[in-house]
């Protein structure tokens, strides 16, 4: 699974919580969080791998079309290049947010349209 979002979306927390089902549970669970540069409104992914025990999982970042789920809690960031190349176009299931979020160039420029059109 891979949760993409911004700082403040509840990323990290969702992958926590997660992690501590599946180690509740005495499965196997990695969670390996990115925040880069994020504070709050910044790129945010967190990649999980969970299995019935922990010796079938051998890496904690999500590899090229191995995510079975995509979590969008921000489109955007999801639409990225390194959350789109952990697709698999036949199998990755993906749940997203539609909600539309402020980003740092309303602050610039004041007449940014914020319409979305749903698909």
């Amino acid at each position: 699974m891979l949760v993409a979002g911004i700082g403040g979306t509840g990323v990290l927390t969702v992958g926590a919580l997660i992690g501590m089902a599946a180690h509740l549970e005495g499965k196997g669970c990695t969670v390996l969080d990115l925040t880069g540069m994020a504070q709050k409104g910044g790129a945010v992914t967190s990649h999980i791998r969970a299995g019935p025990t922990p010796d079938g999982i051998y890496t904690s970042r999500l590899g090229v079309a191995t995510a079975d789920l995509i979590l969008a809690c921000d489109m955007i960031v999801a639409s990225g290049a390194e959350v789109l190349k952990t697709v698999d176009p036949g199998t990755t299931v993906a749940v997203a947010n539609s909600d539309v979020t402020l980003t740092g160039e309303f602050q610039t420029n004041r007449k940014m349209d914020l319409e979305h059109n749903p698909i």
